[in-house]
């Protein structure tokens, strides 16, 4: 029961964490069609508010503290694993192992290894995230800065 409740839990963060990483890279996406529109072209490739540079440094920030928070619970479930494994060696010292304890430790390895997966898929698509962004953030850079030192384009 403790198991499923702790996959069931895991489901509805990765679901959560999912919808928080859809959502950042719909407020963020460069999309092909804006090559097509200049005023839109024109407010990402010249940042002259700096609203552009700091969305993407807020959200580069986010991003990095995310594979953190994202990494924590695997890497905590995977301690628990690592003692529960040190548990059955000293239990097979002092006695033979039984049928349920085995059960429950194979199960017990399954829900670490489901953990490990969901958390390597979201760190993944964070990794991403933030190759897509930090692409967006050097491109203002590059574009807005000679401006600075130029002038507006007219």
């Amino acid at each position: 029961m403790l198991l499923w409740t702790i996959i069931q839990v895991t489901r509805e963060w990765f679901i959560s964490w999912h919808t928080v990483l859809e959502s950042l890279e719909e407020k963020t996406a460069f999309r092909i069609h804006d090559l097509a529109r200049p005023a839109t072209l024109e407010r990402i490739m010249f940042d002259h508010s700096f609203n552009q540079s700091t969305k993407y440094f807020t959200v580069l920030h986010f991003l990095r503290r995310a594979i953190k928070l994202i990494n924590e619970p695997a890497a905590n479930f995977e301690e628990v694993r690592r003692r529960i494994e040190q548990e059955t060696r000293a239990r097979r010292i002092l006695r033979p192992e039984t049928e349920t304890w085995t059960h429950m430790t194979e199960n017990f390895y399954r829900t670490s290894q489901f953990i490990q997966d969901l958390s390597q898929q979201l760190s993944e698509k964070v990794e991403l995230h933030i190759e897509d962004i930090k692409s967006l953030q050097d491109g203002v850079s590059q574009t807005t800065f000679p401006t600075k030192l130029i002038g507006p384009r007219h």
